[in-house]
């Protein structure tokens, strides 16, 4: 349980020909991946290379920064960071 936001990572850098399924399986690796929420372009429904996952744990999500941050991915680095929302 506890807060869905302190089990989800924040990942830039994809290829924009990247899938749902490929992110999860990248993650797959370190953690059970719950969901992956991709993001597109509101106007031109593009993918912007940009997804948050959401893991089964805030320490599986803590692995997969330490563990995937910078590591490359469809020739790309992969930028992973906790997804903590910034409350005003």
């Amino acid at each position: 349980g506890g807060d869905v936001n302190s089990r989800k990572v924040f990942v830039g850098g994809l290829q924009l020909s990247a899938t749902e399924d490929q992110v999860g399986e990248v993650f797959g690796k370190v953690g059970s991946v719950e969901r992956v929420t991709m993001l597109y372009d509101q106007e031109t429904n593009v993918f912007k290379g940009i997804a948050f996952v959401t893991l089964g744990s805030k320490e599986e999500a803590e692995k997969a920064c330490s563990e995937l941050n910078a590591t490359k991915h469809q020739g790309r680095n992969l930028r992973v960071n906790m997804a903590t929302s910034k409350r005003q």
